[in-house]
């Protein structure tokens, strides 16, 4: 072989061992195995790739997701920026499985990640010394910050073979070589980085930029100053490239109500510790007998994101470059310490928990450098620090690679045979576990039977929040081919957590009807509310859910089912024998039960299904834990009512018009929640019938606000609101606006009856004074009647406190004397700024406007009815 093929060939050769060594015996099952343990990432992979292949051949769009979040599907901006994850797959796909595609992708981006870095590695040392530069090399492909991700099969965060071309073009930058040459490379490499990685914008480029600039303006100021335009073409090359694909993802990130998969948090779970660096795997047979017992907890619950185990070669090494080299080290040993260091994320840790101290009665957690960087725009839709430590793997790589020169001597031989042990030791330290672990890809033999059933419109598999679950389902879908209520791709998708959480309730019998708190919806309900959203095919996966349980009611609700083995049961839905028309309730995030109550935790949640636009009155009845607290509601995300609650607890009336499908009703309680060392109903006097039997301590104390006692909703007849747009407006730019209101027809002289509006205040400036809501009851000449006042929420929200744009709706009771003559009476609202009585200007020329108030219409008062 000549000798320059034989210098390409054997760094290729040397890195495809030491891959397939990492992840043996993958290798062995690369068409029947999944990458990774069991519910691992690498089956999102398999089904991108698969996606793309199918699409195309059905006449689909391969970027839109027409298979996820039945019925509608969705745009996916991560899969749109980082083609480079499925395209090569779907390509691999034309000549084996899906499976072997993905498996062999996997080990091809590994190879790739070495040879990159060799040939950075060999710009640094020269071409005499190729052996340090292939040991250099072998260090960014194999660190344990990589391995984390091959554990689990991630292509996307070790799509990071053009990272090392990147940092080559900048040394060659500011060395002046080539410059606009490497410029037009270095943009080249950084689409490519960026195409395949969305994430290494932050891990890679963010710490080659900021370190490499450091020491450039510290130690080589005079080249930087030349090298700035070419640096300019290759960053504003790459980024111009980069519009189409990031356009969308950075639309999204940038938006006030950005998708839910890029709020996901994380950031202090998913980084380093500084244990982490000296914390070898203790899940390889050949160190498991000396690993330090901190390993064990540092690196076994956050082996993925949190390996960064450095390594003695790897370390000796880099002390002799630094003492030997010390020109040419220190910029990657500058570059190493700096990932470190933001790897660590945003508060220091110490054996997985964020170490904390108490200053003046305050915990405070010990901020670091990361803190200040995480939540800028962009750089807060990623949430991973850890991943600083796959470029603190380039940094090493080049500091051993400039070690080794300083060993391997002159002679060819020698110096081959030192690199190859080196190869050896440091693959033998860094390997994450043994054997690597492989999983089975083998599905239900029932979902291949589904491909050529038009009847099947979606398959839902639950629990919706169980991962494992949402994998499985991408599994079957390869099979089965139809569309899935939720879908998985590199993170949740956009589909309403809402709809997936009440129906996945619903399908498990924990949908409650709403007149009353218990499980009470028939067979025939939970059949027609699945039908209604689509689904035909409901897959139980009994990892997290009580089979015991739910097995019987399932057969007793849906029939025999059409598979089942001891990990999950299919069911067919029948159709239901007429549809459901009213209203299920479900409990959502938030919640303590115990055999009576439930108990809201501070900020609890209600999830409400309408299968069509309803208008209803929503009492509930809540009871506070021994003191009066202020109770605040939210629909689908808006503040739209409050009140306080007494102690011996209330009824709240909550009037909501909702459209059809799937609604959040939020209950939140500013002032937190009490600790309860008992459970609760135990100090809760005015339940009925309380039993003192079980008011045993419970095994931790709890934190509890209220009872939910009882909810029932009545549709609104009479009530209904009515739209109507007002103006009000006063000093101080206060602008209000009245968009609806709700009141009776006909009322019985001597009883009490409410009256509903709902505000929108929209002005950009603080409320600063205190405004009152009152209502009027006039004659027709004019004679006051009753009237009625109340600051919002009952004094629980005052103006003061609200927010712009804050939607509002307030229920005044109006009582009627009993000797009020009957006839019609007209209702007018208003708001008066208080202490002084101003009322705010009422827009337009209708009855009462010149005097602040809003005419809402006509009631009858009659004696009888």
């Amino acid at each position: 072989m000549p000798f320059k093929l034989r210098a390409i060939a054997l760094p290729v050769i040397v890195y495809a061992a030491a891959a397939l060594f990492i992840t043996w015996p993958l290798a062995l099952h690369l068409d029947t195995h999944l990458a990774g343990p069991e519910y691992a990432d690498s089956i999102e992979y398999v089904r991108l790739g698969w996606w793309s292949q199918y699409a195309l051949a059905h006449g689909l769009n391969p970027f839109y997701q027409s298979l996820f979040g039945y019925p509608d599907g969705f745009f996916s901006a991560t899969q749109w920026a980082q083609p480079l994850i499925y395209w090569p797959i779907a390509l691999l796909s034309i000549a084996v499985k899906p499976i072997a595609a993905s498996n062999l992708w996997l080990l091809i981006e590994i190879v790739l990640n070495g040879v990159a870095a060799y040939w950075l590695c060999l710009e640094i040392v020269g071409a005499s010394k190729r052996p340090a530069a292939l040991v250099g090399g072998l260090v960014f492909m194999a660190f344990p910050a990589a391995q984390g991700h091959i554990l689990v099969g991630h292509i996307n965060p070790l799509a990071n073979y053009a990272l090392p071309i990147v940092a080559l073009c900048l040394q060659r930058i500011l060395a002046d070589r080539r410059a606009i040459r490497s410029a037009l490379l270095g943009a080249a490499a950084i689409l490519i980085l960026l195409l395949g990685n969305y994430t290494a914008g932050v891990y890679g480029l963010l710490p080659l930029v900021l370190f490499g600039g450091l020491y450039a303006l510290r130690c080589r100021r005079m080249e930087l100053r030349h090298a700035l335009r070419p640096f300019a073409l290759m960053f504003g090359l790459g980024a111009l490239l980069l519009i189409p694909f990031y356009l969308p993802l950075a639309i999204e990130s940038l938006s006030a109500n950005r998708p839910a998969y890029l709020n996901e948090g994380g950031a202090i779970q998913y980084s380093t510790e500084v244990l982490a660096f000296a914390a070898p795997s203790p899940f390889t047979a050949w160190l498991r007998p000396i690993v330090p017992d901190f390993a064990r907890t540092v690196i076994g619950t956050n082996i993925i994101e949190g390996f960064a185990y450095i390594g003695i070669v790897t370390a000796l090494l880099a002390l002799l470059a630094l003492r030997r080299r010390w020109l040419a080290a220190r910029p990657w040993g500058l570059l190493a310490v700096g990932c470190m260091i933001f790897s660590l994320g945003p508060v220091f840790k110490w054996l997985g928990q964020p170490v904390q101290y108490n200053l003046d009665h305050l915990t405070i957690t010990v901020p670091l450098p990361w803190l200040a960087f995480q939540s800028l725009p962009l750089i807060n839709a990623t949430r991973t620090p850890g991943r600083f430590n796959i470029t603190t793997g380039l940094a090493f790589g080049v500091l051993v690679a400039l070690g080794l020169t300083e060993i391997v001597g002159s002679t060819r031989w020698r110096g081959w045979a030192i690199s190859l042990l080196a190869v050896a030791l440091i693959l033998g330290e860094y390997q994450v576990m043994t054997p690597y672990p492989i999983t089975p890809a083998s599905v239900a033999p029932y979902f291949a039977t589904l491909a050529d059933r038009p009847d099947i419109r979606a398959v839902f598999d639950i629990p919706w929040d169980d991962g494992g679950a949402q994998k499985g389902a991408l599994a079957e879908q390869i099979d089965h081919h139809h569309a899935l209520l939720a879908g998985y791709v590199t993170r949740r998708t956009t589909v309403a957590p809402a709809r997936l959480a009440a129906l996945s309730k619903i399908a498990i019998g924990e949908g409650l009807d709403i007149q009353a708190l218990s499980p009470s919806l028939d067979a025939d309900a939970v059949r027609s509310i699945l039908k209604q959203n689509g689904v035909d095919v409901l897959v139980y996966h009994w990892r997290t859910l009580d089979r015991n349980r739910v097995l019987p009611w399932a057969i007793q609700t849906f029939g025999a089912p059409a598979y089942q083995d001891d990990t999950q049961a299919i069911f067919e839905i029948p159709a239901a024998s007429q549809p459901f028309t009213d209203a299920v309730v479900v409990f959502g995030d938030g919640w303590w039960a115990d055999d009576t109550l439930h108990w809201t935790k501070g900020d609890s949640t209600l999830l409400i299904y309408t299968p069509q636009a309803s208008d209803r009155q929503w009492r509930v009845t809540l009871t506070p834990l021994l003191v009066k607290r202020n109770v605040q509601f939210y629909l689908d995300g808006k503040l739209i009512s409050g009140t306080g609650l007494a102690s011996t607890g209330q009824e709240v009336d909550l009037w909501l018009r909702l459209d059809p499908g799937f609604h959040t009703l939020r209950l939140v309680f500013p002032a937190g929640c009490a600790p309860t060392p008992v459970p609760p109903v135990c100090v809760l006097f005015n339940v009925p019938n309380r039993s003192l039997n079980g008011c045993n301590a419970l095994p931790a104390p709890i934190c509890v606000s209220a009872a939910l006692n009882r909810l029932v909703a009545e549709d609104a007849g009479a009530m209904a609101l009515q739209e109507r747009l007002v103006h009000l407006h006063g000093v101080d730019d206060v602008s209000l606006d009245l968009r609806g209101f709700r009141i009776p027809t006909i009322v019985k002289v001597g009883e009490p009856f409410s009256v509903v509006t709902d505000w929108l205040w929209q002005s950009q400036q603080v409320i600063r004074d205190d405004y009152h809501l009152f209502v009027h009851l006039l004659s027709k000449t004019g004679v006051l009647a009753a009237q009625a006042d109340k600051t919002p929420g009952g004094g629980s929200f005052p103006t003061t406190q609200w927010h712009t744009p804050q939607q509002w709706s307030e229920s005044l009771p109006l009582a009627t004397a009993a000797d009020l003559p009957p006839g019609v009476y007209g209702i007018y609202v208003g708001w008066y700024r208080y202490p002084e009585l101003d009322r705010l200007h009422v827009d337009g020329n209708s009855p009462g406007a010149q005097d602040g108030l809003v005419y809402l219409g006509n009631i009858e008062l009659r004696t009888t009815f």
